[in-house]
């Protein structure tokens, strides 16, 4: 009976040290007691005890940075199953923090972790597919990863089935799929993703006014483009200007016409300017 006792005791400890460093409102923390509470627990072989003495090394909480105590922790934990130890582990191999790089050791770290359910793991899972690190190269195994990261709103995996839809890697090449995974990286804080977005905007206008992959739709075509002109793209800014010059999709228009043409002058495009002269 006396085992249940100290290993409740050996919870406390850990969940006395967890409450006190991520619950309470205080701005100063005191994280020397915190790591005496989880060394306790670790020391007693308590798993999410020996992952926190591990963040405590790692980032010098409490205790001067070792980050090779670091690893030594996680690891520890992470062969008892903790899914964010093993993604640590993972992410110490594939950057090649510490130990020698080697990608097939992360991805053993970095699956048993994803098959838990971290987005962390599932993204980096679906980057190693992508691009063939520490095994074979699957575009197809990496969308599934990316996805199943993506169901946490994880803004890089959605800019990355963006990608994966706008350039067909993996899926068939989709604008709308790609529209909307850009969409919600934008949402979500991707800083690249808005630029890409805007971009598809421009190509899914192209395909629209040229009947490439689409049933040609000029109307739509315009609508796109003024999508993509309303993040002040300069592409966008010039194709309306040819459209109204040339009353494609919409009512022939010298105004209208030269309005864009300046827009796409001002951001940048050149070739606006010989297409504003030979406006009367």
């Amino acid at each position: 009976m006396a085992k249940p006792i100290i290993a409740n005791g050996i919870n406390k400890q850990f969940l006395e040290g967890y409450r006190l460093a991520y619950e309470t409102k205080s701005k100063r923390k005191n994280w020397k007691r915190f790591f005496s509470l989880w060394q306790s627990a670790a020391l007693a072989g308590h798993i999410r005890a020996q992952f926190y003495l591990g963040v405590c090394y790692d980032h010098g909480y409490g205790v001067k940075k070792d980050v090779s105590a670091s690893f030594d922790w996680y690891l520890k934990a992470a062969k008892q199953g903790h899914r964010d130890s093993q993604y640590n582990i993972g992410f110490f191999y594939h950057k090649g923090e510490l130990v020698k790089q080697d990608f097939k050791k992360a991805v053993h770290w970095f699956k048993l972790a994803a098959n838990q359910g971290l987005y962390d793991a599932q993204l980096d899972l679906g980057y190693c597919f992508f691009y063939g690190q520490g095994l074979k190269k699957d575009h197809i195994k990496a969308v599934y990863w990316y996805k199943k990261a993506a169901i946490a709103n994880d803004s890089s995996a959605l800019y990355n089935l963006g990608l994966c839809y706008k350039l067909g890697e993996g899926v068939k090449k989709s604008h709308r799929w790609a529209i909307y995974y850009f969409e919600k990286a934008t949402k979500f804080g991707h800083k690249t993703a808005k630029a890409q977005l805007t971009d598809t905007y421009v190509n899914l206008g192209y395909c629209y006014f040229y009947g490439e992959g689409l049933k040609q739709d000029l109307e739509k075509a315009i609508f796109w483009y003024k999508k993509a002109a309303s993040e002040n793209e300069s592409v966008a800014f010039y194709n309306l200007g040819q459209s109204y010059k040339c009353g494609e999709g919409v009512k022939h228009s010298n105004r209208w016409a030269k309005y864009y043409f300046k827009k796409a002058l001002e951001f940048g495009y050149r070739k606006a300017k010989s297409e504003l002269n030979k406006l009367p």
